[in-house]
């Protein structure tokens, strides 16, 4: 059934073209936000200070009471085509029921049930960028995580100038109590080298745990004490590394390339030291100029057997990243020789019609079955199956066919096959999908049901990542959310649905017309009607011709009409029937104005609206802000005053006096992060204050009469009042994510954001709810016994309510599992929680002006 989801396979396809692949694009912006002209620093080092100073800051407020942050969702719906992208799975050494996944962006999860239900166990970690993971063989309270995000390997290591790492990492984390807390290995922030931090593999030796390894973008690295000192063993790009099947101390790694920036080479070698010294294998390519990445494959069956996958060296705008050759060795690493070579198909493009190109450097995984040598899988946009040891391959699954439910989300990132129970598992962009066994489907694979058949664990995992967020004006529970790689998704009392696809950007309700606006990447703007139990697609809007949208592309609505910051601002009086409202002149040394960032539009007199520019800080071109008081007739450069050298992210202005306005900017230099003007621009107010040295990436204004000013950062949420110059946090509860925007929506006095890798988040704002007689705040305190619990919890209160008051327990993605009503007199109660999954659960009591939260854990 299409209801839900009703553009077609062609227009899927056609809107995530574009002449930049998706994850170099994603990437791009993501640096280009928060990179500062001039700074040598890493973006890695630059973080770890950052968390330092936030924490000090969470320290000096534990003291005051504060609201909780609680999830909102998506809450797991199997409507949903994909949740967030998950880079590696690792088996517990005994307990099959036991797995754990690294999230890109989310942090490390767990299961105790086969997959049932998960729990955060990212601890204390500084970010929740993680890549990989290693338990200790007999002490699984022991794990070792390689923090960042390695799927972005090598993109901009020196195209800044200063050789940012985008998607950072922080070198080797390691915990002894299960994820409870996790502390800095000697593989850390202290080297010189910081983007040594971005690692790809981390390995423990099974006979003598002490000694892990770990490898990635500068070479491989080897501990004998646990980790607390660590010696390089190889230099260079290092993209896989694999433990011999029938050998501990063998271990099977591939050296790499980027091409755009002429780093690295290619190969591969075999260590019989456990990565103490390495010897390079004969292969039959080039070392430079061939291939740029290659994983592998070492066969559990016949361990002398080794597959190695590589996609092509040619660069992206060449149409690089595509199917360059099959390898295997026969003779336990020593020598490889090629299957199959680049003039079979290419395998990695993402479609079947062997166009090149494909993302080779940030999808590649392979596979072989531990019981059949020659079964093999290889897998990029799609997955691909050999019955015959490599020589004719099939394909087993089709991108476009997940949102119909008939497949799986494409962008395969690791395949995995439980040693024991022989499930495989497969990581990509829309999180974890596992089966028994890979069918061929051969050419229907693009139009038919496919023969396949996938579990998807999309269940209780909250570990989206969102770029923008819309609240509905009448209802709190009906928000849209544009996720990447996981489309648009839309929440109402039916749960969460798919809309648009591709990377979902901003949207807008039409409460009026009962239809909704999404985006995608670079400004397609898209038209949903409401049918009641489905959204049909009515229409498409695209940059103009000339002009280029930014990646995150502004645009707003008011009673149907819509305001859209390309390169100039269009306005619509319905959707499609669009005219230019301005004309900016072309950036300097572009061909086309500077991009739009930031837009804002005055809902009770629209001819009041500011807009902000990007700039581009390589070629030493600043960003702009422009104002304008008549619907664009004339614009006035409001930007004297502002730190245009960084990127403007955000713009909002009090509704009902909208000469008075905020403008936040992303960038590493301190003090320089949010501004405040009281007449429309002309004069600005630096209100930085005391914020740590983080990005900020959008700001809020509670329009009521309690005026509180929030922001959203890369490492939390702050509020600033009125009557003081300081910055509170206000993050209790919130997962160390990116906060990337968010929605003050008064009729329910509640804050809702949406974070890049763990889902949207709500809490209470500040102050009185307009039309409520000012009450204070219950002095209650809750104390949950036994926690963790099993099978009965104690709720104890510190005073009696006085009324009854319903509670109601949300798991962690946000979902009601249970509730109930405490007695206007009780001071405990009991809840029975046997019938509860493993996992983090929170119990929630709201009264009057009051809402308390206390979190819980479940266990079997």
């Amino acid at each position: 059934m299409l209801s839900m989801f009703t553009m077609s396979i062609g227009q899927l396809w056609a809107q995530t073209e574009s002449n930049t692949p998706k994850y170099i694009a994603r990437n791009q912006d993501f640096v280009d936000r928060r990179a500062t002209d001039g700074s040598a620093e890493s973006f890695a080092e630059l973080y770890q200070k950052a968390y330092e100073e936030t924490q000090l800051l969470r320290g000096n407020i534990s003291f005051k009471r504060s609201n909780t942050w609680t999830p909102f969702g998506p809450m797991g719906n199997e409507r949903l085509a994909g949740t967030g992208r998950i880079n590696s799975i690792t088996f517990h050494p005994t307990d099959t029921s036991i797995f754990f996944i690294c999230v890109a962006q989310g942090g490390i999860w767990k299961t105790t049930n086969s997959g049932k239900s998960w729990t955060s166990v990212s601890g204390d970690l500084p970010i929740l960028r993680t890549t990989a993971l290693a338990i200790h063989p007999t002490k699984p309270e022991t794990m070792y995580v390689a923090m960042g995000d390695f799927a972005y390997i090598g993109h901009n290591i020196f195209a800044n100038d200063n050789k940012r790492n985008t998607h950072y990492g922080l070198g080797v984390y390691k915990t002894v109590n299960g994820g409870k807390t996790w502390t800095a290995t000697g593989l850390s922030l202290k080297q010189e080298d910081y983007e040594a931090s971005l690692l790809s593999n981390v390995l423990i030796n099974p006979n003598n745990p002490d000694v892990v390894m770990a490898a990635g973008q500068t070479g491989i690295y080897r501990s004998v004490d646990a980790g607390k000192n660590w010696t390089k063993t190889h230099s260079g790009l290092v993209y896989d590394m694999k433990t011999a099947q029938h050998s501990s101390r063998i271990i099977y790694a591939s050296t790499g390339a980027v091409t755009e920036y002429n780093f690295g080479s290619a190969g591969i070698m075999r260590s019989t030291d456990f990565g103490k010294t390495w010897v390079d294998a004969k292969v039959p390519f080039r070392k430079r100029g061939s291939t740029q990445r290659i994983e592998l494959a070492p066969s559990r069956k016949n361990p002398a057997k080794i597959y190695a996958l590589a996609c092509d060296a040619k660069a992206w705008t060449e149409g690089g990243g595509g199917f360059y050759g099959l390898f295997m060795s026969k003779d336990s690493g020593f020598t490889y020789s090629t299957v199959i070579d680049s003039t079979y198909i290419n395998m990695l493009n993402g479609r079947f019609d062997n166009a090149p190109g494909g993302q080779g450097r940030y999808d590649l995984a392979m596979y072989t079955d531990d019981q059949n040598e020659d079964i093999v899988s290889v897998a990029g946009v799609n997955l691909w199956t050999s019955v015959n040891g490599g020589s004719h391959f099939e394909p087993s699954t089709y991108w476009a066919l997940n949102y119909q439910r008939l497949s799986m989300h494409g962008d395969v990132h690791e395949i995995e096959q439980h040693p024991v129970t022989g499930r495989i598992f497969i990581c990509h962009d829309g999180g974890l999908s596992s089966t028994m066994k890979f069918e061929q489907e051969g050419d229907s694979m693009s139009y038919a049901r496919g023969r396949t058949k996938f579990t998807h664990y999309t269940k209780n995992l909250q570990i989206t990542s969102f770029y923008r967020l819309a609240v509905h004006r009448d209802s709190a529970t009906s928000v849209m959310a544009g996720a990447q790689d996981n489309s648009t998704a839309l929440s109402s009392t039916n749960g969460w649905r798919n809309l648009s696809g591709g990377d979902g950007m901003e949207s807008a309700f039409n409460e009026d017309f009962d239809e909704v606006y999404t985006s995608s990447q670079y400004g397609y703007i898209y038209q949903y009607l409401n049918f009641g139990s489905y959204y049909a697609y009515s229409g498409r809007i695209s940059a103009p011709t000339g002009e280029v949208a930014e990646w995150t592309t502004p645009f707003t609505e008011t009673d149907g009409r819509l305001w859209i910051g390309y390169g100039n601002v269009y306005y619509h009086s319905s959707f499609g029937n669009g005219r230019a409202i301005s004309s900016f002149s072309e950036a300097p040394n572009r061909s086309y104005p500077r991009p739009s960032t930031a837009l804002y539009v005055n809902p009770d007199n629209t001819d009041i609206i500011y807009l902000a520019k990007r700039g581009f800080y390589l070629d030493q071109v600043d960003a702009k802000v422009w104002g304008t008081l008549n619907g664009g007739d004339t614009w006035t450069d409001i930007s004297a005053g502002l730190p245009v050298e960084h990127y403007p992210t955000y713009l909002t202005a009090k509704d009902d006096d909208p000469k008075e306005l905020w403008i936040s900017f992303a960038s590493w230099e301190k003090s320089e992060k949010v501004y405040h003007s009281t007449d429309g621009g002309k004069n600005w107010e630096n209100i930085s204050y005391n914020l740590p040295n983080i990005p900020v990436n959008c700001v809020a204004y509670q329009n009521d009469s309690n005026g509180f000013v929030y922001l959203g950062t890369d490492l939390g949420v702050y509020y600033l009042d009125d009557e003081n110059d300081e910055w509170v946090l206000y993050s209790d509860g919130l997962p160390n994510v990116i906060v990337h925007e968010l929605d003050v929506h008064l009729k329910s006095h509640t804050l809702k954001a949406a974070t890049f890798g763990r889902g949207v988040w709500e809490v209470r704002l500040l102050g009185t709810p307009t039309g409520i007689t000012k009450t204070e705040r219950v002095e209650l305190e809750i104390n949950l016994f036994p926690n963790p619990t099993r099978d009965l919890m104690q709720v104890q209160l510190s005073a009696s309510l006085g009324v009854k008051t319903p509670y109601r327990i949300i798991d962690i993605t946000g979902k009601t599992v249970l509730d109930g009503t405490i007695p206007e007199q009780a001071f405990n109660i009991d809840i029975h929680t046997r019938a509860l999954l493993s996992g983090q659960y929170y119990l929630v009591i709201e009264t009057g002006n009051n809402r308390l939260v206390k979190s819980f854990e479940k266990v079997d």
